[in-house]
């Protein structure tokens, strides 16, 4: 199942509610409501132990670095392909 969340709030409730087996966040601009996902989803401790996967077009070191550093399980750079979107799912499952 995929389900879509516009903010952090949805975010929380969503994940609170389905338990997902991994949570793909796209990053945007700004950085920080991902990051505040982050933080906030890993200081839950029903929610902290799923895996989440940053999507973003942005290849800087410093929001890689940002997003890891919050809790991230992963980085994925756009574009990607279907292949490399599979592999890093599989791999966090």
């Amino acid at each position: 199942m995929v389900f879509h969340a516009m903010d952090v709030k949805h975010v929380l409730e969503t994940a609170g509610t389905c338990q997902p087996q991994v949570i793909v966040l796209s990053l945007g601009f700004p950085v920080e409501p991902v990051l505040a996902v982050l933080r906030a989803l890993k200081q839950n401790p029903d929610l902290q132990l799923i895996p989440v996967v940053v999507i973003s077009a942005v290849a800087t070191r410093r929001q890689q670095t940002q997003a890891l550093a919050a809790g991230a399980t992963d980085y994925l750079l756009k574009p990607f392909t279907f292949e490399q979107l599979a592999l890093t799912l599989e791999q966090c499952l």
